[in-house]
C-alpha cells in the first residue's frame, strides 16, 4: 500500500506553514527573521479527538483544505513547542509555534492561547521550547495564514493533564494513569488484574529488550528517575508488534503503555502482555491499517489524490448511509458508508461480503446505521471512487435500538434510564454549557431544570465531590445525582462528553413517580461526564 503523505496538500501545506510561523502579517507582530528547517514531511496522523489527536502534520493538512475565514470544530493537536513567540501575563496567553519534532521543519502556529486548562499564563516561563503539548482549539484560515484561533487552550502540558492538582489520569487513552498512581493503586487494591489500562511515564530502567522473543523488560517513573518506579514485564513494541532490535527503547523516553495492572510474588507490575501506545508522541500507526482503519472521507481523498494501490487492500471504519441491495441469492451486499452515517460525502462498497469474508444470507444482517470496518481494495470504475468488489466486513456493530424496557442501558455516549412508566411526549432539560454562576472545578450541588426541577448531586462518601467542568459536570465513584421533578419520570437521559466517559452498567437507579436517584458506581474506571440532561415525564 502507498505511503498515505496527501499529496496534493504538499505545496499548500508548504505554503501555509512558511506563512504561519514564518511571514505572519499585522496583527500579529511576530519576528520575521525565521527560517524553516529541512526535512521529510511528517505523516498525518489521528482524528482531533482528545483519545486521538492530530500531529501537527495532519493539523497542517487539515488547515489547508479550509477557505479564508473559516474554521473548524474544536479539535486536539499534539506538537513539540519549537518557538515561541511571545508570552504576555498582562492579557494572560501565549504565541508559539509547535512542530512534530521540536525543530522548524513544518510549523504550526498557536496564537494567544491560553496555559493549561483554560487559565492565563501568568508568568513567561510556564512554557518553553521543547516542552511537549496537546492543545485545544480551532484551526482558522485568517486571511490566509493558518492558526489555532485565539482563546485556545493547552490541555497537557508535558504529560501533565489539567483538571486538578493532582494532575490524575483516569486510565483512559485520552487521561493515563502516571506510573506513581498506576503503584499506589495496586498498593489499594484498587486495580483489577484483568481490565487493561493506560499509563504514562519515562522509561527509567531496562532490564532488557529482546529481539529474538520480541519483548521488553524495563521500568518507567513519572520523571524518569528510579524512584517510585513501576515494573513492565515482557511487554511489547507499538501496536503490539515484535521488537525487532535493542535500540527501539532506551532509558529517557516517554512511554504510553497499555497493560494490565497486577502483581507477581507481592511485586507490583504491568504483566506480560502489555503493548507500548506511543513512544516520545510516536505512535508507530499507520492510515488504512487494522490498527487505524481509514474513514470513508479519508478513502475518499486518499482515491482522490491518486494515492490509492488498487492492488492493495485497507482497513475502512465508517458508518451505513444507504443500502443498494442485499442479496442473500448471491451472497453480496452494495451499499454506502460515510463518516457519521449521513449521506454526505459517502463511500461505496460494491458487492462486499459479510463478516470474515461469509456469503450473506438474510437481508437484515445489514442495516442503515450499523458501524462497519471493511477490508478491501480503494478503486475507481467509470471515475467513481468505490470499494471493489471482494471486499468483506471484519467488523460490525449494530446501529443502536432505542431501548423500551425498564433498566439502565448505555450506547455510544448516552446512558438512558428507563423506568416502569409509560413515556409520553413532555420533557424537562438542562445543558451544561448553558449553566452560570460556577467556575471550573467548582463542586456541585444543586441544578434547576427547564422547568423548574431539581437535581441534586451529593459526595455520597466518595473521594471525590461531583465538579463543574465548563462542558460537563463529573460525577465521581460513589456519587449520586437526585431527581425531584415536576411530574411522574418515566425516562432519563444522559449525554456524556465521549464514549468512554458514561459511567458503568453496574451503576444503580431508582425511579419512584416524581423522584429519582442515580448511584455511581467505579469499579473499571469508567468516568461520567455529563454535558446534558434530559427528563421524558410519564403520560
Amino acid at each position: 500500500m502507498k505511503k498515505f503523505i496527501y499529496s496534493l496538500f504538499v505545496l499548500a501545506i508548504a505554503a501555509m506553514t512558511f506563512s504561519s510561523c514564518e511571514d505572519v502579517p499585522a496583527p500579529y507582530n511576530m519576528p520575521q527573521e525565521i527560517e524553516e528547517g529541512e526535512g521529510e514531511t511528517t505523516t498525518p496522523l489521528g482524528t482531533g479527538s482528545v483519545s486521538d489527536p492530530y500531529n501537527v502534520a495532519a493539523a497542517n493538512q487539515v488547515g489547508a483544505a479550509l477557505s479564508a475565514g473559516e474554521s473548524t470544530e474544536t479539535v486536539y493537536i499534539r506538537g513539540i513547542v519549537s518557538r515561541i513567540d511571545e508570552i504576555d501575563p498582562s492579557f494572560g496567553n501565549a504565541t508559539y509555534c509547535i512542530s512534530d519534532d521540536g525543530t522548524p521543519n513544518n510549523q504550526f502556529l498557536v496564537y494567544r492561547g491560553y496555559s493549561l486548562g483554560g487559565e492565563k499564563f501568568t508568568s513567561v516561563d510556564e512554557l518553553k521550547v521543547g516542552d511537549e503539548v496537546i492543545v485545544k482549539g480551532t484551526i482558522t484560515n485568517y486571511n490566509g495564514t493558518i492558526e489555532l484561533n485565539q482563546r485556545n487552550e493547552i490541555y497537557s502540558l508535558n504529560g501533565v493533564i489539567a483538571g486538578g492538582e493532582t494532575g490524575e489520569g483516569d486510565g483512559t487513552e485520552g487521561n493515563p494513569y502516571s506510573a506513581s498512581q498506576a503503584l499506589e493503586m495496586i498498593a489499594n487494591g484498587e486495580n483489577n488484574p484483568d481490565a487493561e489500562v493506560y499509563i504514562k511515564g519515562k522509561v527509567s530502567q531496562i532490564k532488557e529488550v529482546s529481539a529474538q522473543f520480541g519483548n521488553a523488560t524495563y521500568w518507567i517513573s513519572d520523571d524518569g528517575s528510579t524512584d517510585n518506579q513501576l515494573y513492565v514485564f515482557r511487554g511489547k513494541y507499538l501496536n503490539g508488534e515484535k521488537f525487532t532490535s535493542e535500540d527501539q527503547l532506551k532509558v529517557g523516553d516517554e512511554v504510553v503503555i497499555l497493560g494490565k495492572l497486577t502483581t507477581f510474588n507481592d511485586d507490583p507490575q504491568v504483566g506480560t502482555g502489555s503493548k507500548l501506545v506511543s513512544v516520545n508522541g510516536q505512535t508507530g500507526m499507520i492510515p488504512g491499517t487494522e490498527a487505524l482503519p481509514y474513514t470513508p472521507s479519508q478513502a475518499l481523498e486518499v482515491i482522490a489524490n491518486g494515492e490509492n494501490d488498487p492492488e492493495a487492500e485497507v482497513y475502512i471504519k465508517g458508518k451505513v448511509s444507504q443500502i443498494k441491495e442485499v442479496s442473500p441469492s448471491f451472497g453480496n451486499a452494495t451499499y454506502w458508508i460515510s463518516d457519521d452515517g449521513s449521506t454526505d460525502n459517502q463511500l461505496y462498497v460494491f458487492r462486499g461480503k459479510y463478516l470474515n469474508g461469509e456469503k450473506f444470507t438474510s437481508e437484515d444482517q445489514l442495516k442503515v446505521g450499523d458501524e462497519v470496518v471493511i477490508l478491501g481494495k480503494l478503486t475507481t470504475f467509470n471515475d467513481d471512487p468505490q470499494v471493489g468488489t471482494g471486499s468483506s466486513i471484519v467488523s460490525l456493530t449494530p446501529a443502536p435500538v432505542e431501548p423500551t424496557e425498564p433498566g439502565l442501558y448505555i450506547s455510544g455516549n448516552t446512558v438512558t434510564i428507563i423506568g416502569d412508566a409509560t413515556a409520553g411526549s413532555e420533557t424537562a432539560t438542562l445543558a451544561v454549557a448553558d449553566i452560570t454562576g460556577l467556575k471550573r472545578q467548582d463542586v456541585v450541588s444543586t441544578l434547576t431544570m427547564s422547568d423548574g426541577s431539581v437535581i441534586t448531586f451529593d459526595k455520597n462518601g466518595g473521594r471525590n465531590d461531583p465538579a463543574y467542568y465548563d462542558t460537563d459536570v463529573r460525577v465521581y465513584s460513589d456519587n449520586i445525582i437526585h431527581f425531584s421533578c415536576k411530574k411522574n419520570i418515566a425516562k432519563i437521559v444522559f449525554t456524556c462528553a465521549a464514549t468512554d466517559r458514561v459511567g458503568e452498567t453496574t451503576a444503580t437507579f431508582t425511579i419512584d413517580g416524581t423522584e429519582a436517584t442515580y448511584t455511581n458506581v467505579y469499579s473499571k474506571g469508567v468516568q461520567l461526564r455529563i454535558t446534558n440532561i434530559v427528563v421524558t415525564y410519564a403520560k
